[in-house]
């Protein structure tokens, strides 16, 4: 009997984690906090329906760093301090990193936040649970201590240090891609995954409704003659990127870019996209990223929190491109602020170019640019600036989720992290039925309602 259980990240984006209840066997599979206020963790309550107390938690298991699947790990790790939790190879010192910048944010997002409701991690509670992390290779099957169950790595293609997650026990199998892309990324391993018999697939469902098909590079072909043309102007244009991945692909693009132009578009990175791009750099070395020694791109340094600061840079600095984290535009981020200093201006750019929750200020900025004001910041900022989104995604398009079903063969396949409406997920299983010639089981996970698997590890 398996019992699949999403506390958070079942039907929507944001706070991720997944009970699963194989006979007697429980674990985690993610961590994460909803990344537009860090006010919801995952609706843990709920476990008591299938255990009786957080010592029945067997193990953790986390898919990549990014903090919408990390960010609950010490809330976990204060539940229950001996449960064993196992990370892929690479991902732990960009944990640390969101770990630590995320109690930095929620007290910068208090002042902006009526309703805020932070999670009262302390300095000690987080090293200790970051100390209690065991990183594991790709491709390693693993044993867990006193239990029948192994486990395995697999490159997912998402960011560095991200993977899908293979865990077998004497009755059955089954794989969480967790966050998935096909397309080769700069820099990280491609999605691999090797040919194992799998029951059940709990597989990422970002964009299963979306129609756009565009590859990372083709998007980012458009962006940047987009972005050349504004910079070579002597204007400014504001890429707002998530810090953790999506910065350093559109990073390393530029660089790679930049070298066959005559005249390249001048790239400087803010916020925390500098030390997580330092971390890659550390991580992968110059051979494969890029030397941040030279003037392949440059860091900003000094600048505060008075817009004017952010002006004054920007006319000591004409014709440049910033990208700078949060890609929402989160009220107090770095980006917010350059926002301030570059929407007011005509001849300016901002350019979205990856996923924005429904309630961020970025979706809110594309939902009211006939209104020619936006509020950042609690502010209201001038609308003048060109707007725009492209499309440089770390997740597997529709397509692409049916190849992954494919290569996996598995008898049951249950959707996760987005809201699809029921046609949509109809006719992904008809698509993924003709790929694989027979018929196949598709659930839509929903928070807190527990999915019950009784034909499948009897």
């Amino acid at each position: 009997m398996l019992k699949f259980l999403p506390l958070g990240g079942g039907n929507d984006i944001g706070a991720s984690s997944y009970l699963v209840q194989i006979n007697r066997f429980n674990f985690l599979l993610d961590a994460g906090l909803r990344p537009r206020s860090f006010k919801n963790t995952p609706k843990y309550i709920k476990m008591f329906e299938l255990i009786e107390d957080w010592s029945q938690i067997d193990a953790v298991f986390i898919s990549h760093p990014h903090l919408d699947h990390v960010g609950s790990l010490p809330k976990v790790f204060e539940a229950n301090p001996n449960v064993p939790i196992f990370v892929p190879a690479q991902s732990l010192p960009l944990i640390k990193m969101q770990i630590y910048e995320s109690l930095t944010y929620q007290k910068r997002t208090k002042k902006y936040a009526e309703d805020y409701l932070g999670v009262d991690y302390s300095i000690d509670l987080v090293s200790n649970c970051l100390s209690n992390i065991k990183e594991i290779e790709y491709n390693k099957l693993t044993k867990i201590k006193k239990t029948n169950v192994t486990f395995e790595f697999w490159p997912a293609g998402h960011i560095l240090g991200s993977a899908s997650i293979f865990i077998k026990t004497r009755k059955g199998s089954l794989v969480y891609t967790g966050d998935i892309s096909t397309h080769k990324r700069p820099s990280i391993p491609d999605l691999s995954y090797p040919s194992r018999k799998v029951d059940l697939l709990i597989m990422e469902s970002t964009y299963l409704s979306s129609n756009h098909d565009v590859s990372p590079q083709e998007g980012f072909n458009q962006l940047y003659l987009k972005v050349k043309d504004i910079t070579k102007k002597g204007n400014h244009v504001l890429i707002p990127s998530f810090a953790l991945g999506k910065a350093q692909d559109i990073t390393k693009m530029f660089v790679e870019r930049n070298k066959a132009e005559d005249n390249p578009v001048p790239v400087y990175l803010d916020g925390l996209v500098k030390r997580i791009t330092r971390i890659y750099s550390n991580l992968l070395g110059e051979s494969m990223f890029f030397s941040l020694k030279d003037d392949s791109c440059n860091l900003i340094s000094g600048i505060h929190n008075d817009v004017n600061e952010y002006k004054k840079f920007l006319e000591r600095h004409p014709g440049i491109a910033i990208i700078s984290s949060s890609g929402m535009l989160l009220d107090g981020s770095k980006s917010a602020r350059w926002a301030e200093a570059i929407l007011p201006y005509e001849g300016n750019g901002l350019f979205f170019t990856g996923y924005l929750d429904e309630e961020s200020p970025g979706a809110k900025l594309l939902k009211c640019l006939s209104e020619k004001v936006i509020s950042l910041n609690g502010e209201n900022i001038p609308l003048n600036a060109y707007v725009d989104r492209f499309y440089i995604s770390t997740h597997s398009s529709a397509l692409e989720l049916t190849n992954i079903v494919q290569i996996v063969n598995p008898k049951i396949v249950v959707l996760v992290h987005g809201n699809n409406p029921v046609q949509k997920v109809a006719e992904f299983q008809q698509k993924c039925e003709r790929k694989i010639n027979r018929k196949l089981t598709i659930l839509k996970s929903i928070n807190e309602e527990i999915i019950e698997l009784g034909e499948l590890f009897e």
